[in-house]
């Protein structure tokens, strides 16, 4: 009995501290499974920490190379995700070679030499800002962009991009400065444009006094005018219609037939007082002048036939004034002297004057005066 309790004894001696024996290494393993996890987490915790700073570090300095080499373009605030072995390579191409290549702002590479080539990047799942740009000068570049583009994982997307010529910051500003110096020139143009046109209609402007019934007073010349041709009626405020033309025997006869503004002396007007009327918005008018001929006179080539000149409107004659002017040859009661049967005229496209046959020539207008004011 001693024997077999000694015996039994031992054993459970030995089993107690095989169990021990276990339990410790139980323990052990436990311990180091733990250590392992968070050694794992640690060191997931420096990676995500480094990557961070080199993303915002990155970002900075990258911000500055687009800065540099593309002036005018938009840095896109997103970050980019790192690739990792699975992620999608892009394929990328454009018609302008050696383009640089931005992807949500940061400097990648730039494409190939050769426009057929791709520019490849490894690239994350996600969805993609990527500008391309090239310098040209310092105010124009190329430059080409895709927003949202997506990526998805094992892909190998192809994007073309084509760039187009672009302004630069100090494209932009040289191009407002342009514009501006072009609108202070245009605005100083016009001012004087202005000037000069009030300082050519000042005359007619002080020397006509204008009535309500559709005559016109002449101060400078005494005489009174229609403000319509013959054949025109008048609207209270403009000529309507289209004006008559006579030959000279039928303007003659018109105007002994002519009652209007409650006058009836209305007559023709002689050639001096026709060549009154003739206006050259430009300033410029030829000098009116007869030979000892009767004839008009010449200075070289040019006749001396009191025609406007330069760039001038038509009808030559103060419109605001005398509206819906026929631009047209109108009859005077001048006979031309030293010229037969013919008759002077002035021609209201230019301010030329000249004569016509007073019965062969063909039919042309007519504007009445009479000699003083209506009151």
């Amino acid at each position: 009995m001693i024997l077999i309790s000694g015996f039994i004894s031992h054993n459970l001696i030995n089993e107690d501290a095989n169990i021990n024996k276990r339990f410790d290494t139980m323990i052990t393993i436990c311990l180091r499974n733990q250590q392992e996890k968070l050694k794992s987490k640690f060191r997931k915790i420096i990676a995500i920490s480094l990557g961070s700073l080199m993303l915002i570090g990155g970002h900075q300095v990258q911000a500055g190379v687009s800065s540099q080499l593309g002036q005018g373009f938009i840095v896109s605030p997103e970050q980019l995700m790192r690739p990792t072995d699975d992620s999608a390579t892009l394929r990328i191409s454009s018609n302008v070679p050696g383009s640089k290549v931005f992807i949500n702002g940061h400097f990648r590479g730039e494409t190939p030499s050769s426009s057929r080539e791709t520019f490849d990047v490894k690239i994350a799942e996600g969805t993609y800002h990527i500008q391309l740009v090239k310098p040209i000068d310092e105010y124009h570049e190329y430059r080409g962009e895709r927003k949202n583009f997506t990526v998805v994982d094992f892909t190998s997307p192809a994007l073309r991009i084509n760039l187009t010529i672009n302004l630069t910051p100090l494209g932009i500003i040289a191009r407002q400065e342009a514009e501006q110096n072009a609108r202070i020139a245009r605005e100083k143009a016009e001012a004087e444009e202005k000037a000069r046109r009030e300082r050519i209609d000042r005359p007619y402007i002080e020397r006509y006094v204008v009535n309500s019934n559709g005559t016109v007073y002449d101060k400078l010349n005494d005489v009174t005018w229609m403000r319509c041709s013959l054949g025109q009626d008048w609207t209270g405020s403009s000529c309507m219609g289209r004006a008559n033309r006579y030959r000279f025997s039928q303007a003659e006869d018109a105007a002994k037939q002519a009652h209007f503004a409650n006058k009836t002396d209305w007559r023709l007007p002689t050639m001096d007082e026709l060549q009154t009327l003739v206006y050259c918005s430009s300033g410029q008018q030829r000098e009116s002048k007869l030979d000892e001929n009767g004839q008009i006179a010449k200075q070289g080539r040019k006749q001396l036939d009191g025609g406007c000149e330069g760039s001038y409107q038509q009808p030559t004659i103060f419109s605001s004034v005398f509206p819906n002017t026929a631009v047209s040859w109108y009859w005077s009661a001048s006979p031309a002297l030293g010229y037969g049967d013919q008759v002077w005229a002035v021609y209201f496209h230019n301010g030329a004057d000249s004569y016509a046959h007073r019965k062969h020539s063909i039919p042309i207008n007519v504007r009445l005066v009479r000699t003083g004011n209506l009151q």
